[in-house]
């Protein structure tokens, strides 16, 4: 593959969020032959604190998540580091196997709505259609790892209906499966893919 195949398949936003805490966010999505490599970095502050966190998930071409590495910055808090990786269904978390988190298929990063694109491309929904995933959520700003359980419904071409539990929300994309609007999240800028 030449360098120009996959800068065609790179497309780049930013999203920012103003009430929960307050973030802007940069994200990556590069999608090739042999997989998909989705990064970003969110910077922002709750209660006045500033953090950080920098992340990379690595997806085989079926959009299934296959590794993640998420670092965090607190304050003046020293950083922390997780290595999260899947291989034939078995989680681990820094190498230690992880069964709690048997049965998932996605990583869920609650402090970003770009890991909403893997379920939504995977799953390839027609209008009208649902399905219920597992996942390994991230939570946020805890910095835990737990399964969770979650329902997409696509209700138009370019919305689609989240459900977790109590919480529900439409979250609108664009041709790629990138978020533009979700919750508290807003797209502020996107690079074309090139």
């Amino acid at each position: 593959m030449t360098q120009q195949d996959e800068a065609a398949r790179t497309r780049c936003v930013a999203w920012q969020v103003v009430q929960t805490w307050q973030s802007a966010e940069w994200c990556r999505l590069v999608e090739s032959r042999t997989g998909i490599d989705l990064s970003g970095s969110v910077s922002g502050a709750i209660d006045g604190t500033p953090f950080r966190i920098d992340y990379a998930i690595a997806c085989g071409t079926d959009w299934l998540t296959r590794s993640a590495r998420v670092i965090r910055w607190v304050g003046t808090q020293p950083q922390q580091q997780l290595d999260i990786a899947c291989e034939g269904g078995r989680w681990t978390i820094d190498g230690v196997d992880t069964p709690a988190l048997a049965g998932a298929t996605d990583i869920d990063l609650g402090f970003s709505p770009s890991t909403n694109t893997l379920p939504i491309r995977r799953l390839a929904l027609a209008v009208g259609d649902s399905a219920t995933i597992r996942t390994a959520w991230l939570r946020f700003p805890d910095f835990d790892l737990v399964r969770g359980e979650q329902r997409y419904t696509r209700t138009a071409r370019h919305v689609y209906r989240y459900e977790s539990g109590t919480y529900a929300a439409d979250i609108a994309i664009d041709d790629a499966g990138l978020v533009t609007d979700y919750d508290e999240w807003r797209r502020i800028g996107t690079a074309p893919a090139a």
